[in-house]
């Protein structure tokens, strides 16, 4: 049952969760990288305009 719902989790938010990782793993690779101003050019970057 555990596997079953974190799989659709996965499965459903995939997207999400890697560009959480993503973020994670820059911000401790380039401590510049999450001042707010950049973190806020990354979201319009990657949001879906329509």
């Amino acid at each position: 049952m555990a596997q079953t719902v974190s799989s659709h989790l996965i499965r459903k938010n995939g997207l999400l969760i890697a560009f959480v990782v993503f973020l994670i793993a820059v911000a401790f690779s380039a401590p510049s990288f999450m001042t707010p101003g950049n973190v806020l050019d990354v979201i319009r970057q990657v949001s879906i305009t329509g």
